[in-house]
This record gives structure tokens, sequence and C-alpha cells, in this order.
């Protein structure tokens, strides 16, 4: 089932009616829309709110309008291309029911249970990380406590937290909920486990202090934390947006290109792909430290590579590898001839 919101472009003024798929995130937040006017190209950008309406108000019409579009729109997964801008009164099965027949059903009916999760588990508290980690920096332990219970609503009675790795180690219980609400099973199972389980968790953390140290000298990973929080809360903080692209992990669709053209109108791609450049930065610089920690773990130092003679020949040290460009540092990092379980 979708309802109409009708809207103009504030460029050439063509009426476009807003074709909204009804489902479990219905009012629940306001509706980022983000899309190109198929007349004049220009860049439309508003969110709709079930009692506010459309905002800005440049994108408002006066009344009942006899509209020339319609955009088939949801919240939760993306628009088959064959519903992008139809001619209005063209009569035509909705989002969910298009996307029914390309993939399972049964899969297209699970985004719905992931939208929930999302719903029910993170949209409340998505802002809690733009609201913590300024007093987390500041080193106010009281002030931190303080904040906790009022964004959590805890009323009975709480041992207020005392040292700032206390704080440090919430900060990431609460990333980790968050990841656990917003990974699809399909996910875990082809992409993300067992690797990513393997990585985080580290037995001998004691052990690796003293070449984390050092590896600190070559790259600051305390600055690192500062920007990897950052890009974190910011990233929740907007995730309503990113919804519809979590469809492609739900049914199970790796291959690029996808089996169908499919459109998101949540999101504009500038703001994809500079979110796409600061994750890939911080993934880059990250790279040092997993291979400086591995290089102290399997040779005993954090320069000596044990693929010197083969993948990283001619590359002397750690420092070394971190000033290769990044083209090469991947392609130096993939020739290492070790199981995963090694690293």
């Amino acid at each position: 089932m979708v309802f109409a919101v009708s809207f103009r472009c504030d460029t050439c003024d063509t009426l476009i009616s807003l074709k909204i798929q009804a489902d479990d995130s219905l009012f629940a937040y306001d509706y980022p829309i983000s899309l190109e006017c198929p007349n004049c190209g220009a860049r439309i950008q508003f969110v709709y709110n079930k009692d506010k309406g459309i905002f800005p108000l440049k994108y408002r019409t006066d009344g009942k309008v006899s509209t020339e579009y319609d955009l088939y729109y949801s919240a939760l997964l993306p628009v088959d291309a064959k519903l992008h801008f139809k001619p209005s009164k063209n009569v035509t099965l909705t989002p969910f029911l298009f996307l029914s027949t390309i993939y399972n059903g049964e899969k297209v009916v699970l985004q719905n249970k992931v939208g929930k999760r999302f719903l029910d588990n993170v949209y409340p508290f998505r802002k809690v990380f733009q609201e913590l980690l300024p007093i987390y920096r500041k080193g106010n332990t009281a002030a931190y406590s303080k904040k906790l219970t009022h964004i959590f609503n805890i009323t009975q009675k709480y041992t207020p937290i005392s040292d700032i790795k206390t704080c440090r180690i919430h900060l990431f219980e609460l990333l980790q909920n968050t990841y656990n609400n917003l990974s699809t099973d399909e996910y875990l199972s082809q992409i993300a486990n067992p690797y990513l389980v393997d990585t985080i968790q580290v037995k001998d953390i004691d052990s690796l202090k003293a070449p984390f140290a050092e590896i600190n000298k070559i790259v600051n990973y305390n600055q690192w934390q500062k920007r990897a929080f950052n890009f974190i809360s910011d990233m929740i903080a907007k995730f309503e947006k990113y919804m519809p692209s979590l469809f492609y992990c739900t049914v199970g669709d790796f291959v690029v290109p996808h089996e169908s053209k499919l459109e998101i109108y949540t999101i504009d791609r500038e703001e994809v792909i500079k979110d796409y450049n600061d994750s890939f930065n911080l993934i880059k610089d990250l790279l040092s430290l997993i291979v400086g920690l591995s290089n102290f773990k399997l040779a005993g130092s954090i320069d000596d590579f044990p693929n010197k003679n083969e993948g990283m020949k001619g590359v002397p040290g750690l420092e070394d590898f971190h000033l290769l460009t990044d083209g090469l540092k991947l392609d130096k990092f993939t020739s290492v001839p070790l199981k995963r379980d090694d690293y």
C-alpha cells in the first residue's frame, strides 16, 4: 500500500506525487528525500513529516494539484528503476511488490524486520555518540555518567562511572550493540564472520602494549580514535538515510552489478561518496596497526615482515610500508602468504 504527497521542483515548478510505501517505519521519523527533478535535473532535497508536512517550504504545493509524475518512495526499500518517475495516473505495483517479483518474497519481508530492529533499538539512541563524545574527550567522568542516565532515562540507583577507561569500554559496548542491531543474518554469515570475530578478539592484549606504543609513533592512533568515533557517530545519527541499502545484505545479493537496477531516494550520491572516502581513509590508516602487530606476533618486531623476501621485498620496515601509495600498500598487504588465523 502507498499514500501520496505532492511536491514541486523549486527550479522549474514541475509537480510530482510522492508515492510512499507504507511499512513499520511509517510516521516513525522524518523521511529523508533526495533526488533529481525529472524535468530540469535540479537537485531536490527535503524531509517529510506526517504532522508538519514537507520541509523546506519551497517544495510544498498549494492544496490538491494535478501532478505530472509519480515518484515511488520507500524509507526501508530500494525502488525498482521501472518506478522511477512514472507519468501520473499510470497504475503500477508498489515498491514492495515490484521487489517481490525479482527476489524471494520472504527475504523482501525480512527487510521490514531489519527496519523495525533499527527503529526499536538504534533510532531512539542514534545521537548518543554525538552527545557523549564531547564529554568523553574532556575526560569528565561525572558529567559522562550524568548525561548517560539522562539519555537512557535511568531512574533506579546507579553507580556512577569513576574512570575514563570504563567510559571507553562503555562506548565500545554501545558500538557493538549498534552493530548487532544493524547487521543482517546474510551479512554476518557471508561477509563479516568469522573473520571479524577472529580479528577483534585479542586475548593477549597486554603483551601488545609495547609494540602499539612503537606503532603509535608512526600513526597517531589517539587522533585516529577521535576521527573514528566522529565518523561512527555521524553515520549512526543519519543511518535512516542508508536503510534501503541494507536490502542487498538482507536478501544476500552481494554480486555487483546487482540483479536489478534499483534506485535509492533517501541520500544523494555526493554524500555517499564523501562518507565512503572518510571510511576508506580510516581503514587505510588502520592497516599499519594490523600489519605492525602481526609482524610483532609472528616475527617479534613491528619492522620484521614474515614475507620480507617475497611480497614485502623492498620494504625495510613498518614506516616504509605506511608511506607506500594506497594501491601499492594494498598489493603488498594482500601478498602475505599466511592463513587468516595467523593475523
